[in-house]
């Protein structure tokens, strides 16, 4: 077995990480409707965009979506939120 067949195994295309993303963690485990948040895959870094209701759930779906096999990085630049509840006050971005 060559090293290319072995780093293989662990490589996973871009299509099956972006289901695995939308299917179980948005939809199966946070109940998040597919209109809700965009995820792009390429070359295993994720990009996510989207309006959430509160600022303080965008951590929690970095960490989530980061525990995704073949996922290198997660960038939540595009993503929005309609209550900041991590602040005094609850301000709206």
């Amino acid at each position: 077995m060559s090293r290319r067949d072995l780093l293989g195994i662990f490589l996973r295309q871009d299509d099956d990480i972006r289901r695995e993303i939308v299917e179980d963690v948005l939809r199966d485990t946070l109940r998040l409707g597919p209109a809700v948040l965009t995820v792009e895959v390429h070359d295993g870094r994720v990009d996510l965009a989207g309006r959430l209701r509160f600022r303080g759930m965008i951590p929690a779906i970095e960490r989530m979506v980061a525990t995704v096999d073949g996922v290198v990085s997660v960038s939540s630049t595009r993503l929005t939120y309609d209550t900041d509840d991590t602040a005094r006050g609850g301000t709206r971005s």
